[in-house]
Protein backbone atom coordinates (compact mmCIF):
# COMPACT_ATOMS: atom_id res chain seq x y z
CA UNK A 1 0.00 0.00 0.00
CA UNK A 2 1.97 3.03 -0.92
CA UNK A 3 0.65 6.10 0.41
CA UNK A 4 -2.76 4.64 0.40
CA UNK A 5 -5.36 3.67 3.57
CA UNK A 6 -3.54 1.76 6.23
CA UNK A 7 -6.35 -1.16 8.39
CA UNK A 8 -7.12 0.88 11.15
CA UNK A 9 -8.57 -0.78 14.22
CA UNK A 10 -11.03 2.08 16.94
CA UNK A 11 -11.58 0.59 20.56
CA UNK A 12 -13.94 2.36 22.52
CA UNK A 13 -15.41 5.08 20.55
CA UNK A 14 -18.35 7.16 21.83
CA UNK A 15 -21.53 7.08 20.19
CA UNK A 16 -21.46 10.68 19.65
CA UNK A 17 -18.51 10.88 17.60
CA UNK A 18 -18.86 11.52 14.06
CA UNK A 19 -16.64 7.97 13.11
CA UNK A 20 -19.16 6.22 14.93
CA UNK A 21 -22.24 8.37 13.21
CA UNK A 22 -21.38 8.22 9.67
CA UNK A 23 -20.35 5.75 7.24
CA UNK A 24 -16.43 5.43 6.87
CA UNK A 25 -15.94 4.27 3.06
CA UNK A 26 -12.00 3.33 3.96
CA UNK A 27 -10.02 -0.17 5.76
CA UNK A 28 -11.74 1.09 9.07
CA UNK A 29 -13.73 -1.40 11.97
CA UNK A 30 -14.88 -0.08 15.27
CA UNK A 31 -14.55 -2.38 18.21
CA UNK A 32 -16.59 -1.40 21.24
CA UNK A 33 -18.15 -3.65 24.29
CA UNK A 34 -21.25 -3.82 25.71
CA UNK A 35 -23.03 -5.62 28.21
CA UNK A 36 -25.40 -8.38 25.63
CA UNK A 37 -26.30 -9.01 22.39
CA UNK A 38 -29.65 -6.74 22.67
CA UNK A 39 -27.70 -3.98 23.44
CA UNK A 40 -25.49 -4.91 20.44
CA UNK A 41 -28.37 -5.12 18.68
CA UNK A 42 -30.18 -1.64 19.63
CA UNK A 43 -26.55 0.29 18.75
CA UNK A 44 -26.78 -1.27 15.52
CA UNK A 45 -30.00 -0.60 14.66
CA UNK A 46 -30.61 2.88 16.13
CA UNK A 47 -27.71 3.93 13.01
CA UNK A 48 -29.14 5.65 10.30
CA UNK A 49 -26.91 4.04 7.86
CA UNK A 50 -27.25 -0.14 7.19
CA UNK A 51 -24.83 -1.83 4.25
CA UNK A 52 -23.22 -4.77 6.04
CA UNK A 53 -22.71 -5.76 9.49
CA UNK A 54 -20.03 -8.87 10.60
CA UNK A 55 -21.48 -11.54 14.32
CA UNK A 56 -18.61 -13.23 14.80
CA UNK A 57 -19.38 -16.05 17.12
CA UNK A 58 -19.67 -19.36 18.25
CA UNK A 59 -23.69 -19.35 19.49
CA UNK A 60 -25.50 -20.05 16.32
CA UNK A 61 -28.96 -19.26 17.35
CA UNK A 62 -27.34 -15.85 18.66
CA UNK A 63 -25.92 -15.10 15.02
CA UNK A 64 -29.09 -16.12 13.59
CA UNK A 65 -31.19 -13.55 15.92
CA UNK A 66 -28.50 -11.65 14.56
CA UNK A 67 -29.24 -12.16 11.15
CA UNK A 68 -33.16 -11.52 11.25
CA UNK A 69 -32.90 -8.89 13.75
CA UNK A 70 -30.35 -6.22 12.40
CA UNK A 71 -31.79 -3.63 9.88
CA UNK A 72 -28.80 -3.89 7.66
CA UNK A 73 -28.68 -5.49 3.97
CA UNK A 74 -25.83 -7.83 4.61
CA UNK A 75 -25.27 -9.75 7.77
CA UNK A 76 -22.03 -11.88 7.70
CA UNK A 77 -21.62 -14.47 10.11
CA UNK A 78 -18.02 -15.31 11.13
CA UNK A 79 -16.48 -13.66 7.47
CA UNK A 80 -15.99 -10.99 5.33
CA UNK A 81 -17.30 -8.84 3.10
CA UNK A 82 -14.66 -10.18 0.20
CA UNK A 83 -16.72 -12.22 -1.78
CA UNK A 84 -19.18 -11.53 -3.81
CA UNK A 85 -21.08 -12.62 -7.24
CA UNK A 86 -23.21 -11.06 -9.50
CA UNK A 87 -26.59 -13.40 -8.81
CA UNK A 88 -26.26 -12.05 -5.05
CA UNK A 89 -28.10 -8.98 -4.03
CA UNK A 90 -25.59 -6.41 -2.66
CA UNK A 91 -27.36 -3.46 -1.62
CA UNK A 92 -27.92 -1.23 1.87
CA UNK A 93 -30.56 0.04 3.98
CA UNK A 94 -31.39 2.99 5.67
CA UNK A 95 -29.62 5.69 4.35
CA UNK A 96 -26.65 3.47 2.70
CA UNK A 97 -27.16 3.78 -0.57
CA UNK A 98 -30.42 3.03 -3.06
CA UNK A 99 -31.57 -0.14 -4.25
CA UNK A 100 -29.61 -3.26 -4.50
CA UNK A 101 -27.22 -4.29 -6.90
CA UNK A 102 -26.59 -8.38 -8.67
CA UNK A 103 -27.98 -8.31 -12.31
CA UNK A 104 -31.14 -9.79 -11.29
CA UNK A 105 -31.96 -7.38 -8.50
CA UNK A 106 -30.62 -3.72 -9.94
CA UNK A 107 -32.82 -4.69 -13.06
CA UNK A 108 -35.82 -4.98 -10.22
CA UNK A 109 -35.00 -2.04 -9.19
CA UNK A 110 -35.58 -0.19 -13.11
CA UNK A 111 -39.04 -1.87 -13.11
CA UNK A 112 -42.05 -0.62 -12.57
CA UNK A 113 -44.11 -4.29 -12.16
CA UNK A 114 -48.36 -3.50 -12.59
CA UNK A 115 -51.29 -5.91 -13.10
CA UNK A 116 -54.36 -4.39 -14.58
CA UNK A 117 -57.43 -6.56 -14.71
CA UNK A 118 -60.17 -6.14 -17.03
CA UNK A 119 -63.44 -7.91 -17.14
CA UNK A 120 -64.73 -8.06 -20.72
CA UNK A 121 -67.87 -8.98 -19.60
CA UNK A 122 -70.09 -6.14 -18.54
Amino acid sequence: MNGGLKPTILKDVKPQSKIYKEEAFGPVVIVNTVESGEEALQSINNSQYGLNAGVFTNDMKQALQFGHELNVGQVLINDLPTLRFDHMPYGGRKNSGYGYEGVKYAIQEMVNRKMISLNYTF
